[in-house]
Order: C-alpha cells, then structure tokens, then sequence
C-alpha cells in the first residue's frame, strides 16, 4: 500500500460498491411491441419513440361496396387530445377521386368514419395516416365486399337502445350471426334473429352500457359467420336522432301566415320547408314555433353564415337543416354539411331534387331525399311521362347511397314547384288520386323514412281540391303507421297472386306492414329533351283492377302475427288471412291501385293504429 493516499482509497471503495451494485440490478427486459386491442382489425403502429401525447389513431374496421366504389374505415381516436382528420387524403395512385371523414376534429374517444371514393375493380387500399399521425407507417387493406350489410340504423323510441337491421346480402349462403360491437367495443345486444337465410333481415336491439348522445357518432358492427365458417361482418354509422317521421310540404315563403300553417296542420303535415331567416324574432319564424306539431326543415344560407347557424343552432323548431344540390360541385355541398354540422345540434338534409344520382354525393349528410316522379315530370335525362316502376328503384338506389341513414323522399303531389318555376317544370297534368297513392306506396315499400310532398300554396289546392284531400287521407294513414315505418326495415319481397304488383314487408319489434302496389297499368310514354317543344300531357295511368288476389309474405323469427288487418284513411279493416310456419297469407277483397296491410305481433296495436287515424 506504499504510495496510496486515502484520497485513492476513498475512490477505490467508491467503484467496488458501484460494481456490486451493477451486480445485484436484475437484466433490463426490452419493451414489447405494443399489441393491438381485441378489436382493433388493422392499426396504424407509432414509433416505440412517439410521445403519448401524441395522435394515436386505430382503424377499427371498414365496408366496401364495389358498385359504387365507396370504402368506409372506421377510425377510433385513443389519444388523449382531440385529433383533426382533415389531412386525411385519398390513397395516391389507386384511381381515388375523393375522400371526406366525419366529425372532424375527432374528439378523445370518439369514433369517425373515413369514406374513399375508389375504382370499383379495386382489390386493395392502403391508407396513409401521416397527415394525422405523423409517425405512423401506412396501412393496407383487402378490398372484398361482405355478404352481410347493416341496411339501416336508428336509435329506439327509448331512447336507450341502437336498433340495427343485418341483411344477408349472398344468394347462397347461410349467415349465423354472432356478436355486435359499438365504436369497436362489445355491446350488450338481443338477436331477434340469428339465423339468416339469402335475402333475410334480422333485427338486433343494442342496449350500450351508455347510450350514445343525439347526434353523436354511433359506429356499429355485426359480426358472424357463414356455414362453412368463414367469418363476415358489416359496419354502418349514424347521428342517433329523436323519433319523428316527416310528412311535409315546401310552400311559396311569401304565401305563408297563420291561415296557411294551420291548413297545413288540418290536412296531417308535421313539417315544412322553408328558407330559415336572418335572425330570431321574424315573425313567421315565430307564427311556425307558435304552431303545435309542426317542425321545420329549413335552408340555411348558401354559403354558410356562422352568425345566422349561431341564432339557431339549438332552435327546438329545427327538424334539419337543408343542404341543397342544384348542381353544385360536390366539394362545396361538403363544405356547407360540415358547417352546418359543427355549428348546430340539428340534423342535416341533403336534397338532390331531380339530379342524376352520383356516388360522389354519399353519405353527404344524415339524411337524403330524391324528387323522381313518374308522371310527367323532369327526370335526370328528359322530362315527360315514365314507368312508375322508377319511383321504387330510384328510392332504392337512393338508400344505396345513404347508407344506413334514413332517407325523406319528395312525393308528386299537387304540383313540382309553384312558384318561380322554369316551363320544365309546369308542363304536363296533375296525378290522378290513383297515381299519387301508387308512387306514394311504392317509396314506402322502399324504405321511406319521411315523405315531403311536392308543393303546396292555397291557389294550388284550391284547384285541385280532390287531390289536396287525398294527399290528407294519405297523410293520415302515414301518420297512424309512422313509427311502426320508422323502426322497420323493408325485407324480402312478398308474392302477389297473378303478378305484376309488388308487395315488400316493412319489418319491426311489433309488426310488419305490407304496401301492395299494381303495377297491371297501361300507360303512353312521353318524352321531352331540352330545346324541343313540349308534348302533349300524357294520358291517366289505366289500373287494371283485380278482386280476390292472395298475397303471401314470410315473416320474420320473431314476429308471430297475433292479427292481420286492412289500414285505410277511412278507418281499419277486416282480411282473410292466416299463418303457416311463417308465412303469411292474406287475401285482398280488390286491388286497384294501392293497399297498405298490417301483420300485428299483439292485438293491441289494431287499435292504437285506428285511433291514430281518428
């Protein structure tokens, strides 16, 4: 120890005991990759390096409909701040036109649906989060349409249920369904049916620990499988709203007053559209909040004004409000829903009027509607006369568009516009009573949440004071069988004895309603293209009347029809009919044009449906 100093000492016992403490630290373990959630079916991975407060993104699942070349992914934000999505593009090189994602920005938590306009032949998409998640590494999907779909989604009239409708979409395959998430988490759900045939609906009431708020995201999936195992599943989303089924009419704004509204109200409306004023306080804006059981869809102005959106951004009168097409690029329309939507607590109206259908316009807003009538009436391609068959297939392709939302479609009543009116839009005749309940019935049977009638001012019906009468006998019987048509989903077409009809069951909880339409008529087709001088009107659809015609429809599982009855505007009625291991027969007395029949799953709803009428 000659020559050490305690200074050396001191520092040597200093690194033994470092030593034995490095000895005695158990091994340093390295940090798992982070796992995906059960439910998460692709996620987008950060960097082990990314800070957590950082965006964090997980896409839960996604739909794809080759038709109209639309991709829906559905993404969860699980960070803690909210996230704006607006970066978010259409995947480069893979023939994307566009995109648009909802709610943006994404709230902590929250749930959005990104959709992506693509070519339809796609097989794959790959998703680019940068924009968001500036870490994050590009996702890849398979693009491969599901014989399961989600055809429509609406929050129950308790407002603590999600019920959902699953069709099987396959023409071979048998589904059973399995489980249901919301937002990508399990849900507490009861089956109605779990069991699916090709074609089939089945029902499936959800009830969320917590239910989703009004006009909140709610992000459904059913999953199941097919019988030779193969798991399926489908998504829809929706803004949960209150129940209500419109049955409105847009009137001349400078015809309206108190007498109007009131006329209104006499002959069963619920709604009108109107343009919305500049501020509270004007004074038909007040005479309408005065008015009981009448609601408006109102027409902001175009562009958006934030301050008029903030005088009526909860304005309990507010139905929807209305985002009108009128040509305009699908771009600005967005933009209009968007500030609509983040401004207000109202629902949103999309009315393309008589435009050419386009997937570029979907899921544009919560709700949509299409003007297509069938006599004499301006079309997508020509004016003139067309097949009433139109109506129901147009309604169709509509819903096809919207998604799972519901749509309010323009039924051809006393006239196409009755005021301003361009020449196109006046020529021609007014329906018969006859051609008005047939495309009325047929836009039911498609799946018709609302029904807006095409104009309405005093001097139009008091020149057709028959048909303004038969459009409130129609109202009425809307109204009876409105919330029974709210929460019911169209299933497989029935068969209607001697064809050339068309019956379709409205399924739900308690019922099914069944529109029977004839479509045995003759008929001369008129056709106008822009610049050639106007036909002649075109002459009455002839109904070729039968008596005696059966109608059988297969019910679904849950439903065991305990009465059977005839709803007409006079009041119900009685029918033959009777119940083989689900199927229903019934027999109609006559058919001339229309008829509307209830199959009751308890024989108390015959008569809360007649008192409804009275």
């Amino acid at each position: 120890m000659r020559g050490t100093t305690m200074h050396d000492i001191r520092w040597l016992l200093v690194l033994l005991c470092a030593l034995w403490l490095a000895a005695c630290e158990p091994a340093a373990s390295p940090t798992p990759p982070p796992t995906p959630p059960p439910t998460t079916l692709a996620a987008p991975s950060p960097t082990p390096t990314a800070s957590p407060r950082e965006p964090k993104l997980a896409l839960l699942g996604w739909d794809w409909s080759p038709e109209g070349g639309l991709l829906r992914a559905y993404l969860r934000n699980e960070g803690p701040l909210p996230v704006r999505l607006s970066g978010l593009a259409a995947p480069a090189g893979q023939a994307a036109s566009w995109s648009r994602v909802s709610p943006d920005p994404l709230p902590a938590g929250g749930v959005a649906a990104w959709t992506i306009r693509l070519d339809g032949a796609a097989r794959a998409a790959t998703l680019d989060w940068r924009p968001a998640m500036p870490r994050a590494e590009p996702a890849t999907i398979p693009l491969a349409e599901s014989p399961l779909a989600i055809s429509y989604l609406t929050a129950a009239a308790d407002g603590r249920r999600l019920l959902v409708f699953a069709r099987n979409d396959s023409p071979t395959a048998l589904i059973h369904l399995e489980e249901a998430r919301l937002g990508g988490d399990p849900v507490p759900a009861e089956f109605r049916q779990r069991d699916l045939a090709p074609g089939e609906v089945a029902l499936l009431a959800l009830t969320p620990p917590v239910p989703p708020p009004l006009l909140g995201r709610a992000a459904v999936e059913v999953r199941g499988r097919t019988q030779d195992g193969a798991a399926v599943s489908a998504w829809g989303d929706i803004r949960p709203r209150a129940a209500f089924f419109p049955i409105g009419a847009r009137p001349d704004p400078a015809e309206l007053g108190e007498e109007a509204l009131r006329a209104l109200r006499g002959q069963g409306f619920n709604t009108v559209i109107v343009p919305l004023p500049e501020a509270q306080g004007d004074p038909f804006w007040t005479l309408l909040r005065d008015e009981e059981g009448l609601r408006a869809a109102a027409i902001p102005r175009y562009p958006a004004d934030p301050a008029q959106l903030a005088a009526f951004a909860d304005d309990p009168a507010i139905l929807a409000l209305v985002v009108e097409a009128l040509g305009r690029p699908a771009a600005e329309l967005e933009a209009a829903e968007r500030a609509y939507q983040q401004a207000t607590a109202h629902l949103t109206y999309l009315d393309l009027g008589a435009a050419e259908l386009s997937a570029d316009l979907a899921p544009l807003a919560d709700a949509a509607g299409l003007a297509r009538y069938a006599i004499d009436a301006p079309g997508p391609r020509w004016a003139g006369s067309h097949a009433l068959e139109e109506v129901y297939t147009d309604t169709l392709a509509l819903r096809a568009l919207a998604g799972p939302g519901p749509v309010w479609t323009w039924a051809q009543g006393l006239g196409l516009a009755p005021w301003g009116a361009a020449e196109a839009d006046t020529w021609g005749r007014l329906p018969t009573a006859a051609e008005l309940r047939a495309q009325l019935w047929l836009q039911v049977a498609a799946g018709a949440k609302g029904v807006f009638w095409s104009a309405y001012s005093p001097a139009l019906a008091a020149a057709a004071p028959e048909l303004w009468a038969e459009i409130g006998r129609q109202n009425g019987v809307l109204a009876a069988l409105g919330e029974l048509l709210l929460y019911g989903e169209p299933a497989a077409p029935a068969w209607v004895e001697g064809g050339k009809a068309l019956a379709r069951p409205i399924v739900g909880e308690r019922a099914a309603v069944i529109p029977v339409v004839n479509l045995d008529y003759a008929w001369e087709r008129r056709a106008w293209a822009a610049g050639q001088p106007a036909p002649e009107p075109s002459p009455a659809y002839a109904f070729r009347a039968r008596e005696g015609v059966a109608v059988q429809a297969t019910l679904p599982a849950w439903l065991q029809a305990e009465d059977v009855f005839l709803v007409t505007p006079d009041g119900v009625a009685e029918l033959e009919w009777s119940v083989e291991a689900r199927v229903l027969t019934c027999r109609l007395a006559a058919l001339e044009d229309a008829a509307v029949i209830v199959a009751a799953g308890d024989e108390a709803l015959r008569d809360e449906v007649a008192a409804r009428l009275r």
